[in-house]
């Protein structure tokens, strides 16, 4: 993930996993979904840009679902 902490605009790469794009989810510190996105396919495995530009700064949570795997990552967003 980058940039982390960002003013709105995060860029995920996923490598190393293939087949159809994982599901990428961003909650907020209340665990309220605030955001939902399908990853493509790249020359650089699968990517996402998450555009959170119109939710207020604080703490938020990626989940990124591919099959039986799951991976976390915090987003800072701060303006």
């Amino acid at each position: 993930v980058f940039p982390n902490p960002s003013a709105g605009v995060f860029d995920l790469i996923l490598a190393g996993y293939s087949g159809s794009g994982p599901e990428v989810r961003v909650f907020d510190s209340k665990g309220s979904l605030v955001a939902d996105s399908q990853m493509e396919l790249s020359d650089f495995g699968h990517k996402c840009r998450l555009d959170l530009s119109h939710l207020s700064s604080g703490i938020y949570s990626a989940v990124v679902s591919h099959g039986s795997k799951t991976v976390y990552q915090k987003l800072v967003l701060a303006r």
